[in-house]
């Protein structure tokens, strides 16, 4: 028995005849921003992502990361690898408004930064 075959194409292709493809996706371009960062040396360990420093001027320090915080959140989403954070960071759309739940000396805190800092 053959079984039906889909073809869905990516992409702007103006040669693409209507029998090549059943479905043509073609979404509008948009800038790629980069992905923030953060300006931080990070150690996993158990609880979460330590800071071991924090690079002088950087997204870090004018959210008021210090050096022994411990990472748990970024925008309510938890952080427990330095990989979570990379994807966390990759899909923020917007520095302005981010928070970051952290814990300092055996405490939760809450950081928020804001460009009118």
């Amino acid at each position: 028995i053959k079984q039906p075959m889909l073809s869905i194409i990516l992409g702007d292709a103006p040669f693409f005849t209507p029998e090549l493809a059943d479905y043509l996706f073609n979404p509008p371009e948009t800038e790629f921003k980069g992905t923030p960062q953060l300006g931080v040396i990070l150690e996993e360990v158990k609880e979460g992502l330590m800071v071991k420093e924090v690079v002088s001027g950087s997204l870090a320090e004018r959210l008021g990361l210090k050096q022994n915080d411990l990472i748990l959140e970024l925008n309510h989403k938890k952080i427990e690898k330095i990989s979570d954070l990379k994807l966390a960071l990759t899909f923020l759309e917007n520095v302005d408004g981010l928070t970051m739940k952290i814990k300092r000396n055996g405490r939760e805190e809450i950081l928020k930064y804001s460009n009118t800092k």
